[in-house]
């Protein structure tokens, strides 16, 4: 049997190793209170590193009002002045929330008896805090009901059918949440069912809007038919704009800022937003035509439009009218100056909205309507987009005589470019030409992209995954201009293939392309509208976009 080996011998970096992986936070101070040592579960504690602790005061990191209560601790009284101390005090956190921790400190003296500084330990006590805090308040509620209930036996039988009641309302409550959880459950389901199917059917309508422009494009079609494709030209976009609805309803769209006209895509929205309130209530379009473009995800702004109109509509028993209007406001920023603003507005004349309903109506899952009519997410994600895109929204109502809510968006300013330009700012260079690496698993869009660049005069390598692009973007020798990828394919997706390729080809510029895709795989924002292609799209969309992403030729200048 091997020998033990005492504490005493244990090396010092095997004890540290030991105190640092303690739950509790041990230190140590110097006589002024300052750390000369720390443990890591410090860092877990309050957040702020270790390193850029020690050397500062104790009192530093501990709640004004509990300071005096340190004083009086760290000082030696009574009899015994080196007798364990235990308090309870607050330390500061990074986050600015101060957690409630239990100190034992005790004084160290030097040989000749001076006071050499502290040592102790900090448990976090935060979660029984609160606990009994809790618990407190649980007991004086308690105790409050017994008197109440002492003082009125009279009335017992009543207080007993109350608080029968009150269970009862409980009960009620917790099933509603209940439903509005099972309900949001299956939007998301329905979301992600959506967001499947519109991958495969964009694949689709681009194969078919791409082959339909190559034929509607041809001389030799007899005019009858010419009109037949046509139509069904119409009806595959008609389609693609459905699919983008879909997505937007979903929350499954790629989030794509732009400058936009306000107006403009109001009056799109238009006929899709009539369809929705049905026959009985009427909607009218009031825009200022002075207003200038708002920076915004077009479909992140058909959430917003959609939901405030559906709120509006049922809010309305019948025969009501629904106002969407747009105005310029100049109202303060956050840095005190004025700035131009535009409001979005949606007015109502239905029901209105008590006090207490609009203090939620911003709340995930808060809803008025019943269980089978709302889930409670829809004002939630309009509060959410218009935070996110810089803006605010206020809300006007009075029970009975209807709301109107004002959303401001900020202006673009004059720096920001207007949506039909991308945000790299390249001039598009009618007739160049490059090579183009193109990654699609679909085999019918791969033969439709690498068609309609063969033909526009490009250089096309074709790659049915992301490994296979690696590997023939590393057989050619030559440059290689863009690579146009998938983003969602099987095996590695485009962000990682595009990531590998330009490691070793840094020129390389990357054009995305998908028709769907799950949130968490995109980034925060795809950068401007020339980075990403969104299916479907036809070859003239196609080239267009490939040759925007080509790099700029070098000005030569004569002397």
């Amino acid at each position: 049997m091997a020998e033990r080996v005492p504490n005493a011998a244990l090396p010092a970096r095997r004890l540290i190793g030991l105190v640092d992986h303690l739950k509790e936070v041990v230190f140590e101070t110097d006589r002024e209170g300052r750390w000369t040592y720390l443990n890591r579960s410090w860092t877990e504690l309050t957040g702020f590193p270790v390193d850029g602790t020690l050397g500062k005061s104790f009192f530093d990191f501990i709640v004004p009002e509990d300071r005096d209560v340190i004083a009086q601790r760290f000082l030696p009284s009574g009899d015994r002045p080196d007798d364990d101390r235990r308090y309870e005090i607050r330390c500061l956190t990074r986050d600015g929330k101060p957690r409630w921790v239990e100190a034992w400190s005790r004084l160290v003296r030097e040989r000749e008896g001076s006071i050499a500084g502290t040592v102790g330990t900090l448990t976090d006590i935060s979660q029984r805090r609160q606990n009994e805090a809790e618990l407190l308040r649980f007991y004086e509620d308690i105790e409050s009901r017994v008197m109440e209930r002492t003082d009125q036996l009279v009335a017992a039988n009543g207080a007993l059918e109350r608080e029968v009641a009150e269970r009862t309302r409980q009960q009620e409550h917790r099933a509603l949440l209940e439903a509005q959880l099972l309900q949001a459950q299956k939007l998301e389901a329905v979301g992600r069912l959506a967001g499947g199917v519109a991958h495969d059917f964009n694949n689709l309508l681009t194969v078919i809007l791409g082959y339909l422009e190559k034929s509607v494009a041809r001389t030799d079609v007899p005019e009858d038919l010419l009109a037949e494709l046509t139509e069904v030209q119409d009806a595959a976009q008609t389609a693609a704009s459905l699919t983008r609805q879909l997505l937007a309803l979903s929350r499954k769209e790629v989030r794509r800022p732009v400058a936009l006209d306000l107006n403009m895509h109001l009056r799109r929205l238009e006929k899709m937003l009539r369809r929705v309130i049905g026959e009985d209530v009427r909607l009218e379009l009031d825009c200022d035509e002075q207003i200038g473009p708002i920076l915004i995800d077009p479909s992140q702004l058909d959430q917003v439009a959609l939901n405030l109109v559906v709120n509006a509509r049922d809010a309305m028993v019948s025969n009501g009218t629904i106002t969407i209007a747009t105005r310029a406001r100049v109202r303060a920023n956050d840095t005190g100056t004025d700035a131009v603003w535009v409001e979005l507005t949606v007015a109502d004349t239905g029901s209105g909205m008590t006090e207490d309903v609009i203090a939620h109506i911003f709340e995930p899952f808060f809803t008025t309507k019943g269980p089978d009519k709302g889930t409670g997410l829809g004002l939630a994600t309009v509060y959410g987009i218009v935070t996110q895109s810089g803006g605010s929204i206020e809300v006007q109502t009075e029970t009975g005589k209807g709301t109107v809510f004002r959303v401001l968006f900020p202006a673009c300013s004059e720096e920001q470019e207007p949506a039909t330009i991308t945000k790299s700012g390249r001039h598009v260079a009618v007739g160049r030409t490059g090579t183009v690496l193109i990654a699609e698993d679909s085999k019918e869009v791969r033969r439709l992209g690498t068609e309609a660049l063969l033909r526009a005069g490009f250089t096309v390598l074709a790659a049915s995954s992301g490994e296979e692009a690696l590997r023939v973007a590393a057989q050619h020798p030559a440059r290689i201009d863009v690579l146009l990828t998938d983003v969602v394919m099987h095996g590695m997706d485009g962000f990682t293939l595009a990531e590998r390729l330009r490691a070793v080809r840094p020129e390389v510029e990357v054009l995305y392309t998908s028709g769907y895709s799950e949130t968490s795989r995109f980034p925060e924002d795809l950068p401007g509208a020339a980075q990403f292609l969104e299916k479907p799209f036809t070859g003239r969309t196609l080239v267009e976009a490939i040759r925007k992403r080509l790099p700029q030729p070098k000005s030569s200048s004569r002397r």
